[in-house]
């Protein structure tokens, strides 16, 4: 420790030291009087929040404190305890201790306690109640997240949805809050003897609690808890089944749109699809595909039908509710009868519902209007791919109204008929109208073995592979590319010459395509990327692929870095089998190789 650009007077020195030893050995003489039991300790301290300002050196010394505390909560069980100390409220450090105390209760501390423990030595400590039932004035909080440090450890009045409600024991509830936008987890101390929370999952509730956040090692808050004390620091104030937000008359999925006011409440309804607890809740009424933002963690179904409010708003070809709620929705219907009449309703208004068709189906002409991105059309295909919420489909010699509609990223309005295509049902006899724009962003990352299961067809994605062969086909370029798994093709616009991606490692980011057989079975996959600039370049082809350290065989089956990412490798070895421009086997002593090659030259 250093005083930097200090001053000093020798008199003056030793008259502050001699005061600082006098005041403090008078403190001491006071202490020893009152409790002449106690040990010889280090001055008296008389505020609680002192043990956290002992030096680290002095910290695992007994010091003798004195002070009087005001409970607002205390759990024996947990050893968490809350209050104040000479008005202020603070963490309290009282583990240990069986008895247990009650909110209002004012006690006096006189004893000894070890900073580093954070406890009292309760065998030499007295604990005696010097009031009962003090009143307790708790702040109003409208918004959970102001002033988080302002607000540590002080008893708040907050209201909010009272969404899930778990025992833990005998003695404990978790309740999840959501206040607003903002969640938090709060604890309720309900022993035997007193009565049971009177709230259940859907209530408006008015908590009377410490308010305890958690930051990280940055200072941001990490999490919010809250501590209540008993189950009368709870009261019901609504409910959302009488929220008079879901008296709104229902809006269509399908009338949402990107200029509508973003400050005005909607009310939706529809059969759950898609739910991630916590995050959102995705529902389709039968005109369309919306995502509820929300926070609740009530659980539901996929098929239940919900209604939700919230706040409209379209991102791209997404349609969601911000600040949402969702609450059951009782349909006077058997089981399943409501999501089969919205599956069923036609005109079909998702990329999944034709997709989805059986052959014999698709082949019945039903009507299809869906609204999607546009990710890729070139006229030498002949076909276009459009993507919504729900996945992508093809679309077949697309109509294209308006000028430049076909370009990827606008969006658009589809309206045809479904077709039997040659993997999945497409769209056909299409009649395609521009209706926004929309930035393709980067895809999902996938791999061949991902892309080979067929879940990823029609989707915007991104995969890596070698890039073999770079050939020109009627006004297109084909890469042909291998990854450790497999070959796939990537096709690209011949817009600019693309012979210097042979023998690199490239990214593509384009729309996933099966290739299928008569049977209508997978055998292949293609990439269908809409412009040259969408695909990057990872390594560099090198001018000569020889000039990296040889390696023997045995050493490539052991985990390195080299291993575990695209790098080159050399080795050599005696050629066991070689089936020109397909592969080749080669062997070294007991180890063998299976090398990928497109070379004819005979071995």
């Amino acid at each position: 420790m250093c005083l930097k650009t200090g001053l000093f007077r020798p008199g003056l020195f030793r008259c502050v030291v001699a005061l600082s030893q006098i005041s403090a050995c008078v403190a001491y003489l006071a202490a020893q009087q009152s409790n002449p039991d106690a040990p010889a300790t280090q001055p008296v301290l008389t505020n609680i929040t002192q043990i956290w300002e002992v030096p680290s050196h002095q910290r695992d010394l007994p010091y003798r404190i004195r002070t009087e505390l005001t409970i607002y909560y205390h759990d024996p069980d947990w050893d968490v305890a809350w209050g104040e100390c000479n008005g202020l409220a603070t963490y309290l450090p009282l583990a240990g201790l069986k008895k247990r105390l009650l909110p209002g209760q004012r006690v006096a501390l006189d004893g000894i306690i070890v900073p580093r423990a954070e406890r009292p030595t309760w065998e030499q400590t007295r604990l005696s109640i010097v009031a009962e039932n003090v009143e307790l004035k708790a702040t109003v909080v409208t918004n959970l997240l102001d002033n988080p440090n302002q607000l540590k450890a002080r008893l708040v009045l907050v209201e909010g949805l009272l969404d899930t409600q778990t025992s833990i024991d005998t003695n404990h509830l978790i309740l999840n809050l959501l206040a607003g936008e903002t969640a938090a987890t709060a604890y309720l101390l309900c022993s035997t003897n007193l009565a049971a929370p009177k709230c259940k999952p859907g209530d408006f509730v008015r908590l009377k609690c410490v308010y305890a956040p958690q930051f990280d090692r940055n200072g941001n808050l990490s999490d919010l808890v809250l501590w209540i004390a008993r189950p009368q620091d709870i009261e019901t104030i609504g409910n959302l089944n009488t929220d008079p937000r879901f008296d709104l008359p229902e809006t269509k999925i399908a009338d949402i749109k990107p200029y509508d006011p973003a400050n005005a409440v909607v009310r939706v309804g529809g059969i759950v699809r898609r739910h991630e607890p916590g995050k959102w809740v995705r529902i389709w009424d039968g005109s369309g595909l919306i995502t509820v933002a929300s926070k609740q963690l009530y659980p539901v179904q996929i098929g239940q039908r919900i209604e939700a409010i919230g706040y409209p708003d379209v991102v791209g070809v997404e349609k969601c509710l911000r600040h949402g709620l969702y609450r059951l929705k009782l349909f006077a219907g058997p089981p399943g009868f409501y999501a089969n009449a919205v599956s069923n309703s036609l005109p079909l208004r998702l990329a999944e519902q034709v997709r989805y068709l059986s052959h014999e189906e698709a082949s019945r002409h039903l009507p299809v209007e869906l609204r999607g991105v546009v990710t890729w059309w070139h006229e030498q295909t002949g076909f276009a791919y459009v993507e919504d919420t729900s996945g992508g489909v093809r679309v077949m010699n697309p109509e294209w109204v308006d000028p430049d509609s076909w370009k990827p990223g606008t969006v658009v309005i589809v309206r045809g008929e479904t077709c039997a295509g040659e993997f999945v049902p497409a769209v056909t006899n299409a009649v395609v109208l521009r209706d926004g724009w929309w930035t393709l962003e980067s895809g999902k990352l996938i791999t061949l073995e991902e892309a080979f299961t067929g879940a990823e067809d029609g989707r915007w994605i991104e995969m890596s592979g070698y890039v073999r062969t770079v050939t020109r086909v009627d006004g297109l370029i084909k890469l042909h590319m291998t990854t450790s798994s497999g070959e796939f093709d990537a096709w690209t616009p011949a817009t600019q010459p693309l012979d210097s991606l042979k023998g690199s490692i490239a990214r593509v980011r384009g729309v996933c395509a099966a290739v299928a057989n008569k049977r209508r079975q997978l055998t292949g996959i293609q990439v269908w990327c809409p412009e040259p600039s969408r695909i990057i370049v990872e390594v560099p082809a090198p001018e000569d692929p020889f000039a990296v350290p040889q390696r023997a065989i045995g050493d490539l089956r052991r985990f390195n870095m080299e291993s575990a990412l695209d790098k080159r490798v050399r080795t050599t070895g005696t050629v066991t089998l070689h089936v020109p421009r397909h592969y080749l086997y080669i062997q070294d002593g007991d180890e063998s190789l299976f090398i990928l090659s497109q070379q004819g030259d005979p071995l």
